[in-house]
């Protein structure tokens, strides 16, 4: 993973004198996304680990994209937006749960044969230099590195933004163990070969990317203008989480069923010795006959069998879930641990649970909408520098559904109720349940049933 600790010591290219961004800063997002790989720093041969960061992050991420839909209006390049949209679609999942574990994530669109794919840029790839007073990213680098032939590449994208223009600039270095190394001409690395070293895109008012960020406070660094990850005040909380849930293993590991054998009642390996050159003993099981010593009066063997302290520690696991849900921003109760598996596992969530509800729509407002619409833009830009569409009007939206919030058959029975007492016409009520709009609705659905006698309970 190409985190930030594989540049501190690499600066020759001016990258960390010039990144907005403390060292402190830069170790926290480190530790958020090891954390997420499941390779912290507390992961030891004793300490095992849960998983819990990216349960977390997945569930929070499930109920975010959970009936997303984009729309870009009806010309043809909204259509056709639309419709190179689809690849990014498919990935947001991935995009809101890697932004919930490092604070953010930058989507890139690219242009390859005549279409559009999405890069998916992670903290530690993409370095903030310059913000506008709206906390836009407008300067910056962008880190990619490669192996070839088992030598390290690595390529510095600078971008700088002023409203009116971008320049863009390529530099390529080859590694030399813990320093950049010397610059290297950009066709060394085959993937790299076309790249311009300097291009200036013109008419561009912000740079050609999205970038979704967490809406919560900065508590490492309260200078930072950077986003934060959505356990960043859990890490201690899930650390302990993680002694703890290795405390249960043991527990359950060294509470087998144990044999207390006299020494008489084992029997030597035939053939096996140790390094004196004496003979191994074990205890069978399956023997019917055991020798014993006149003078003893011991049993050949007993069972151990001890009692197992599970229920208090999952008493502790479930107390330690609460306190990370807090810090978490989620409501009492989200994660659970099943309690046949021991695993933690993601809640249903309806309408009660407003603390889950609310983050998760600040994420969705402050973060997905505005990084998914500066997308659009992007492509919108980028469709007229490549000429892959005609020109046309757009009226982008991010729209979400609530059916994971929210009791549906009881929300449909409350509107029922609604229709019946002439407080909600019937095909406001089909729009809601199909998904579509009033005058869909009435044309399409409502036409059919206009024989149809009380068709919602009515007279």
């Amino acid at each position: 993973m190409w985190l930030f600790d594989k540049l501190l010591n690499r600066n020759q290219a001016g990258i960390w004198d010039e990144a907005d961004i403390s060292l402190p800063m830069a170790r926290a997002i480190t530790g958020w996304l090891n954390a997420f790989y499941n390779n912290p720093n507390w992961a030891t041969n004793q300490v095992r680990l849960s998983a819990l960061p990216s349960t977390i992050t997945g569930f929070v991420a499930t109920l975010v994209t959970n009936e997303l839909s984009i729309s870009c209006g009806t010309s043809t390049r909204a259509k056709y937006i639309e419709e190179q949209l689809q690849p990014l679609t498919r990935k947001l999942h991935n995009a809101v749960q890697l932004a919930t574990a490092g604070g953010q994530i930058i989507i890139r669109p690219f242009v390859q044969d005549g279409k559009f794919y999405f890069d998916l840029v992670q903290p530690g790839r993409f370095f903030p230099t310059r913000f506008n007073p709206d906390g836009r990213v407008m300067a910056g680098y962008f880190v990619d590195y490669r192996d070839v032939k088992g030598k390290e590449y690595i390529r510095i994208e600078r971008f700088d933004c002023d409203g009116k223009q971008m320049i863009v600039s390529n530099k390529a270095y080859r590694s030399a163990g813990d320093i950049m190394g010397s610059e290297v001409p950009l066709a060394t690395v085959p993937q790299w070969a076309e790249l311009e070293p300097e291009i200036t895109i013109n008419g561009i008012k912000q740079p050609l990317f999205g970038c979704i960020q967490m809406p919560f406070a900065n508590t490492v660094d309260d200078a930072s203008p950077l986003p934060v990850s959505i356990y960043a005040n859990a890490m201690d909380s899930i650390i302990e989480f993680d002694k703890v849930y290795s405390e249960m293993l043991y527990e359950l590991h060294s509470g087998r069923r144990k044999s207390i054998v006299e020494r008489q009642a084992l029997v030597p390996m035939p053939k096996d010795t140790n390094k004196r050159g004496k003979r191994f003993h074990y205890f069978d099981p399956t023997s019917d006959v055991y020798i014993l010593d006149p003078a003893e009066q011991a049993k050949p063997f007993q069972d151990y069998s001890p009692a197992l302290r599970t229920a208090e520690y999952m008493t502790g696991l479930k107390a330690i879930l609460h306190i990370v849900e807090n810090q978490c921003h989620l409501s009492p109760g989200t994660m659970a641990i099943d309690e046949r598996t021991g695993t933690v596992t993601a809640t249903q969530v309806i309408s009660q649970d407003r603390t889950t509800y609310n983050t998760c729509s600040a994420i969705q407002q402050q973060g997905v909408t505005q990084g998914l619409l500066d997308v659009i833009t992007a492509m919108n830009a980028m469709c007229e520098l490549y000429q892959l569409a005609p020109a046309g009007e757009l009226v982008p939206a991010v729209t979400y559904g609530d059916g994971v919030f929210e009791d549906t058959q009881q929300e449909f029975s409350r509107r029922i109720q609604m229709v019946q007492a002439d407080i909600l016409k019937p095909e406001q009520l089909l729009a809601w349940y199909f998904g579509v709009d009033v005058e869909t609705a009435q044309t399409e659905y409502l036409k059919e049933q206009t024989d149809t006698v009380d068709l919602f309970g009515g007279a």
